[in-house]
């Protein structure tokens, strides 16, 4: 089981979450004309499409690793530097997602038990 496997089989959205009727914006992106007149991110990207596009930098940086690897235990690359690069910058990368996840549950946990 990949390490992105094991993010996607553990849910985000808990089932404390979900009683509270869904989380409002967290999701969809915003691509407003800029200052200069350009498309592109805006202070009002909600957090949920950044994380996402985080999520799918890392499992194409985890893809882009396997295929190194397939191509260097088949003989087709003899790049052994570049291939342990990519397999290090990606296993840090689902790192670095895994633990913005956690720390995301672990703060909603705790807003979750504060008493108003």
């Amino acid at each position: 089981m990949t390490a992105i496997a094991r993010l996607e089989s553990t849910p985000l959205v808990t089932s404390e979450m979900t009683r509270l009727g869904g989380i409002d914006g967290v999701s969809g992106t915003s691509t407003q004309q800029g200052p200069e007149g350009t498309a592109g991110a805006s202070p009002i990207d909600s957090f949920g499409a950044i994380f996402s596009s985080a999520i799918d930098q890392a499992n194409r940086a985890d893809l882009a690793a396997a295929q190194k690897v397939d191509a260097l235990a088949s003989g087709a690359a003899d790049d052994i530097h570049g291939t342990m690069i990519s397999v290090k910058e990606a296993d840090i990368s689902i790192k670095l997602v895994g633990t913005v996840r956690n720390k995301i549950l672990d703060a909603f946990q705790e807003l979750w038990r504060t008493s108003v």
